[in-house]
């Protein structure tokens, strides 16, 4: 009866061959891959605004330009790297399979243990946004919101990657150019809309700054830490190269380039409208349907948005199940952490490390009561 019942939710089990049919070509691995990095549009600018207008007297608005550049600069500087990376190592492992051949163990470690902490943090904030998502657009749902990112973690994002990776890819790529439509869509009419329908492209609100002291200082390079969560995720391909279609290291290096480019279109246009808006913090309600409603009111494209944004960001969570277990399995290869992280499950995947990252990723959102902001300061 167990056996059935184990069967039924995460399918028979496949042979070893099947192996080389579970890899990915570019644009459904950019789906999954990179779903996290492009999905960060949904609450990194808005972080960045938040930060700021926490100064009395909202004078630091005009400082979220800037740090937005700031942050377009360093994803450059970091997907280069990374590319780097992929080339070097298409076995898989990124920063730590890097650190392991050029600076020796203990610099291993600590990019191990970092991207450890980083993937955990990326499933929690993922969730986590995409439940304050939804109830931007349904309020009644306001204190459920534990309860829901649980129930996504384990009865969604947990067996769907214990099926397999094609089984993820084909359940994860339409939500991810879902999102990306309707994000598209949102900025092109926002921009459209603030080159012939307003008076201004930017309110003179939207470009008050307050003399740079050691205060002000402190708050922009806070506000540029909050915001460089729009690069979360941004390593996911260079853990999980040999999950590519040959040529593995080309395709992931391809890829790479691809979320790089649609990610800085997309944190660029909604930095813009954030400032173009002079959107401010609404309790319950997200910037993104506050642009959404601004641009669209609360029609079917406004719910339509909300929607994809809520999936996308319960999916981003995704790109952690595909490069945390892998990079676990390489770890423990090595003999730093248990062998049994290293063992393929019955359907090839690194079932273990699956329901590891599902059970910190739980703790984490029970602890922090499911709030995005605390999460991402953390």
């Amino acid at each position: 009866m167990m056996r059935e019942f184990r069967r039924l939710l995460i399918g028979k089990p496949l042979h070893n061959r099947e192996l080389a049919h579970e890899k990915l070509p570019k644009w459904k691995a950019l789906s999954i891959f990179s779903s996290d990095a492009l999905s960060s549009v949904a609450y990194g600018p808005e972080q960045i605004m938040l930060t700021l207008v926490a100064v009395p007297g909202i004078i630091a608005y005009g400082f979220m330009a800037p740090v937005a550049l700031s942050i377009l600069l360093l994803l450059g500087i970091v997907v280069l790297s990374y590319v780097q990376v992929a080339k070097a190592n298409p076995g898989g492992g990124g920063a730590y399979a890097v650190a392991k051949k050029n600076l020796g163990e203990m610099p291993a470690l600590v990019a191990a243990g970092s991207v450890f902490a980083d993937y955990v943090l990326t499933a929690a904030v993922s969730v986590s946004a995409g439940t304050a998502a939804i109830v931007s657009a349904l309020p009644d749902l306001a204190g459920h919101e534990v309860t829901l990112d649980v129930m996504v973690l384990f009865g969604l994002l947990m067996l769907v990657n214990l099926r397999g990776v094609r089984e993820s890819s084909n359940a994860f790529v339409i939500p991810t150019y879902a999102f990306l439509f309707g994000v598209i869509a949102l900025i092109a009419t926002g921009v459209w809309k603030a080159f012939t329908g307003a008076p201004y492209l930017l309110p003179p609100e939207s470009l008050a700054r307050q003399q740079l002291d050691w205060a002000m200082l402190f708050v922009i390079l806070r506000a540029f830490a909050n915001g460089c969560s729009s690069m979360t995720g941004v390593e996911a391909i260079a853990d999980s190269v040999p999950m590519f279609k040959q040529p593995e290291a080309r395709n992931a290096t391809v890829t790479t380039y691809w979320m790089a480019g649609i990610l800085s279109f997309m944190f660029l246009g909604i930095t813009y409208l954030v400032m173009h808006y002079h959107i401010l913090p609404v309790a319950e309600v997200t910037a993104m349907s506050q642009l959404a409603e601004q641009i669209f009111g609360r029609s079917a494209v406004y719910y339509y948005i909300q929607f994809t944004t809520m999936l996308v960001l319960y999916l981003a969570a995704n790109t952690a199940y595909n490069g945390l277990p892998m990079l676990l399995a390489i770890v423990a290869r090595d003999g730093y952490l248990p062998r049994y992280l290293s063992t393929r499950g019955e359907r090839l995947t690194f079932s273990n490390g699956i329901i590891l990252l599902t059970l910190a990723a739980a703790l984490l959102i029970i602890a922090f009561q499911g709030d995005t902001e605390h999460l991402i300061s953390l």
